[in-house]
């Protein structure tokens, strides 16, 4: 999957050297040609970035950045395609050899307007990870604690299943504030005990089901 991903990377960064020296192999030599093509390496880099938090955010679908994403990718696009064009106008304008300083005040404006527009959505999504969390124990003390409990066990099925409740806890289950308190507070009566007590609650998997059940739905 890596693999794929920054070869997604990579291909187009290729690209766009390879046509560049193609272009105008007399320019190698000018550091304005140069940042002209690494400027649209990054914009296929914040792309790809972008576009790849879908990939590596998959799992935590209730992460309230997650329901950014599709948004900012937009966004990025849009400036990216807005910048593209400008620097290709420069290029034909300029004869490849001279950045003028429209073209490079125009690209700090619209630069600046996708960082506010980014900020703004991550701030979003920061303020919904907020508000009351009933008093319940934290989602990573509890996920801490499944952990722990995965890490002492010899048993390899109830490995799997503590495996299970813990991406269930931290990935898929959403903020506190939101969470169902009252089957939220089942899986921690279960999990927060008495270590003796815990394991010979673990012995038994048809409670270790039940748990798993309802931590999937919370």
């Amino acid at each position: 999957m890596n693999i794929i991903v920054f070869s997604i990377l990579l291909l187009p960064i290729l690209t766009i050297l390879i046509i560049g020296f193609i272009l105008n192999p007399d320019s190698i030599k000018n550091i304005y040609y140069w940042g002209m093509l690494l400027w649209l390496c990054f914009l296929v880099f914040l792309n790809w970035s972008v576009g790849t938090l879908i990939v590596f955010e998959s799992k935590n679908l209730k992460n309230p950045l997650f329901g950014i994403i599709p948004l900012l990718n937009f966004s990025v696009f849009i400036y990216s395609l807005i910048s593209g064009t400008l620097l290709i106008l420069n290029w034909v304008s300029q004869d490849y050899y001279y950045i003028s300083k429209t073209h490079l005040i125009l690209q700090i404006i619209f630069f600046s307007l996708i960082a506010i527009i980014a900020l703004t959505l991550l701030l979003t999504s920061k303020f919904s990870e907020t508000g009351d969390t009933q008093g319940l124990i934290s989602k990573k003390l509890l996920a801490d604690r499944i952990l722990l409990l995965r890490q002492q066990s010899v048993d390899e099925g109830i490995k799997k299943k503590l495996s299970d409740l813990y991406d269930a806890i931290k990935y898929n289950s959403p903020h506190l504030s939101k969470i169902d308190a009252t089957q939220y507070k089942k899986v921690c009566d279960f999990i927060i005990q008495d270590q003796n007590k815990v394991e010979e609650e673990l012995k038994n998997e048809t409670s270790l089901d039940q748990v798993l059940t309802i931590a999937k739905f919370l």
